[in-house]
């Protein structure tokens, strides 16, 4: 059996790649990844810009007198338009930000580990996002209040988003700090095969987890160690079944894997899960024996490096490349 992640309607994987460029409000228009991890970086500054011109505010407003004098209101008049102004643009810059994680979507719509980032970010923007106060949280009747007392009571809530304001903003800026830190669009998943060949066996690993992300598949570890069972990467699918894969990367793609690695990692598969599905990815070849013994009612699948090709530079999915393997 070969096991597919489930796929939505998938949106254009090219799309940041055409000649229609992602347009923003506060940063400018890009059409890959590396230019929208730059815009990310353009609308960080940007909300960096929204704290101080909100800290630039004449801090002697706060104190507010028994009775407004004209000198104070205009001091409060100040800074409700500052306020105003750096609202405007701190949401201009949030819907800025949902834009560029949609991008990110719609050129690996089926990347787990994107969907995941996407819709954390999206629901944290959502949940931290204030209220604007409204007549319902001031201590007075708007009705029967008189025209001072009013504009006391407006002052205060003026100051209320006011502190609102750069509690978000400084939360939007974590956000995108940790978003950015994530590496998410930086993964060489269409790597060409000269490339592949000059990586570290450790940067193999990742590569092999980035492509089954992309695919769609929930890479739950990548990179072996002691105790591994033969497996650098595990991943499970939506139906929590599981893939074992053990990588073997030669320099230059001169290499044989044999015949004992395909037996070791099918034994693993069989311990660790009843039905997981072991596959050996390599940039080189397989001896004949060890194709032989794992055609064997396909106890084990293997990505040599034409199959590797395919599923990396032709950027086709793993189960497409094994049903074709299997057809042949």
């Amino acid at each position: 059996m070969i096991y597919a992640p489930r796929r939505e309607a998938a949106l254009g994987r090219d799309l940041l790649f055409t000649t229609q460029p992602v347009q923003f409000s506060n940063a400018p228009a890009v059409n890959n990844l590396r230019g929208l991890e730059e815009a990310l970086f353009t609308l960080r500054s940007k909300t960096r810009t929204v704290i101080s011109g909100l800290s630039e505010c004449e801090m002697s407003a706060w104190y507010l007198p028994a009775e407004l004098s004209p000198h104070a209101r205009r001091r409060d008049l100040s800074l409700i338009r500052v306020v105003q102004g750096q609202d405007r643009q701190l949401l201009s810059i949030v819907e800025d930000v949902r834009r560029g994680m949609r991008q990110v979507l719609a050129h690996a719509p089926h990347s787990r580990r994107r969907r995941d980032w996407a819709a954390r970010l999206e629901q944290r923007l959502l949940e931290e996002r204030p209220a604007c106060p409204s007549w319902d949280s001031m201590g007075i009747n708007p009705i029967s209040a008189n025209l001072l007392d009013l504009k006391i009571e407006h002052s205060r809530v003026v100051r209320q988003r006011y502190e609102q304001q750069v509690d978000y903003a400084t939360t939007v800026i974590r956000l995108l700090d940790e978003l950015l830190e994530a590496g998410i669009f930086t993964e060489p998943t269409a790597l060409p095969m000269d490339k592949i060949d000059v990586l570290h066996h450790s940067r193999f690993e990742k590569l092999i987890g980035d492509l089954l992300d992309r695919d769609g598949y929930r890479v739950v570890r990548s990179g072996g160690g002691a105790g591994d069972l033969g497996a650098d990467v595990l991943a499970i699918d939506d139906f929590d079944r599981h893939i074992m894969v053990q990588t073997k990367h030669f320099s230059g793609g001169n290499g044989s894997v044999g015949q004992p690695v395909a037996q070791h990692l099918f034994g693993g598969a069989s311990a660790i899960h009843p039905v997981a599905l072991p596959i050996v990815v390599t940039n080189g070849k397989f001896t004949g024996s060890a194709k032989m013994w794992s055609k064997e009612d396909a106890r084990v699948r293997l990505i040599g490096r034409d199959e590797l090709a395919r599923w990396s530079e032709g950027r086709e999915s793993l189960a497409d490349v094994l049903r074709a393997q299997q057809a042949a």
